[in-house]
C-alpha cells in the first residue's frame, strides 16, 4: 500500500503523478565509523589548543591613562612633562614664599 503511494526509489507512485522517493545521499550512514576512519582523520587538522580569543578590551579613559593618551596624541607627553616641571617649579616656589613669611612673622614675635 505504501509502495502505491509512495513509490519507491527505483518505481514512481501509482497513486500519486510522477512521483518518486528522493534516493538517499549515503550509501553507508554510519558517520561515526566514516569520520574516525584513518582517510578521514590524516586529511583533518590538528586540535587547536588554547584559540580562546578575547572579544572584549576595556576601554581606557584617555584623560587618566597616559598609554592611551599618547595613542591618541602624542604631543601629550610634552605638555605633561611642561605641566609637571611648572607645578614642581611653583611649588618650590610657593614653599620658599611660605619660609620667608612664617621667618618674619617668628622675627616679628620675638622682636
Amino acid at each position: 500500500k505504501l509502495d502505491k503511494l509512495f513509490g519507491t526509489t527505483k518505481t514512481v507512485a501509482s497513486l500519486k503523478k510522477n512521483y518518486k522517493l528522493p534516493q538517499p545521499t549515503m550509501a553507508n550512514a554510519d558517520l561515526a565509523r566514516i569520520i574516525n576512519s584513518d582517510e578521514v582523520q590524516t586529511r583533518l587538522r590538528p586540535v587547536a589548543v588554547n584559540t580562546h580569543k578575547r572579544t572584549f578590551k576595556q576601554k581606557k579613559n584617555p584623560l587618566k591613562n597616559l598609554s592611551a593618551m599618547l595613542e591618541l596624541n602624542p604631543y601629550a607627553k610634552r605638555v605633561a612633562n611642561s605641566r609637571q616641571a611648572a607645578h614642581n617649579k611653583n611649588r618650590g616656589l610657593k614653599a620658599v614664599e611660605r619660609r620667608t613669611r612664617s621667618k618674619a612673622r617668628f622675627a616679628a614675635m620675638t622682636n
